[in-house]
């Protein structure tokens, strides 16, 4: 009896595969076909997590697109550079496997840095659904990111992967103080978590809403610095660490109302001061 000899399907041109209905792969006429040797080479899929199954004597792979993007800054410093199936993103922590893709709105965007690309801008108008940036033992730990340029980065906070719904842009322990000078749009009301109170997460780009009224709220023991003319319009809470205001237009807590729930909300316009806990401050600047 003869061994089969090894071969190889190609399923797909990079990032086409089809996340909807499963490929055939061999069809055993009966006979239920073993997983034994069956590999995917992850280069131009790296977006994707293969799962087999064996279904009425057929041997299929499906594809469900992966939810957490790494970034590498392997090809450069720019969010949207993507050619010849690579771009700046891994689907795994480590950043060996390369996406091949740009962050889409379902894209939990987790910003570990594996290179000294540490200023980033985006190249095109972003929409993603979260925004991480890691802490001790990575080198975002100890190196701060600067995320600028025009285009704007719209940030979704819907439940995705491992996600929970209203997480917008989180600081781990143990992270560097890190800027954010692109413009900024609230796809949905959202927290931005700064963790630890020795860390500061500033947001010198304008926030919008697209006039949909979403909230932001500050948590986390860290600080927030809010330093844009902000438009957003659902409010603003702070339920922990504290929120600098520090605008030198418009208003730099859109155009709601600011509830201090816990901690402290400081002004620092022209000088600095430190509002009491618990109290809504109804006046903006």
């Amino acid at each position: 009896m003869r061994e089969p000899s090894a071969s190889t399907t190609n399923l797909l041109t990079p990032n086409t595969l089809d996340t909807t209905t499963p490929y055939l792969l061999i069809y055993g006429a009966g006979n239920t076909p073993s997983l034994a040797g069956v590999t995917v080479d992850s280069n131009g899929v790296g977006a994707y997590v293969p799962t087999y199954s064996t279904v009425d004597g057929a041997l299929e792979v499906s594809f469900a697109s992966s939810s957490n993007l790494y970034w590498t800054g392997s090809q450069s410093s720019t969010w949207s550079t993507a050619a010849g199936g690579f771009s700046n993103f891994s689907t795994d922590a480590a950043g060996t496997d390369n996406s091949g893709i740009t962050p889409t709105s379902g894209s939990n965007v987790i910003l570990r840095q594996y290179s000294d690309q540490h200023e980033h801008s985006l190249g095109a108008n972003t929409t993603i659904n979260s925004l991480e940036f890691t802490g001790a033992g990575t080198t975002a730990g100890s190196n701060s990111v600067t995320i600028g340029g025009t285009n704007t980065l719209t940030i979704n906070a819907a439940a995705v992967g491992n996600v929970a719904a209203g997480t917008g842009i989180t600081i781990d322990t143990g992270s560097a103080n890190h800027t954010i000078s692109a413009p900024v749009a609230l796809g949905a009301s959202q927290a931005w978590t700064v963790t630890d109170v020795t860390n500061t997460l500033t947001v010198s780009g304008n926030v919008s809403d697209g006039g949909a009224k979403y909230t932001l709220t500050k948590a986390g023991a860290g600080a927030l610095v809010l330093s844009g003319s902000n438009t957003y319009g659902g409010g603003t809470a702070v339920n922990a660490g504290t929120l600098e205001v520090s605008n030198s237009a418009g208003s730099a807590t859109g155009s709601g109302s600011v509830a201090v729930n816990m901690g402290d909300i400081k002004r620092c316009r022209h000088y600095c001061a430190i509002i009491d806990r618990r109290r809504n401050c109804g006046d903006r600047r």
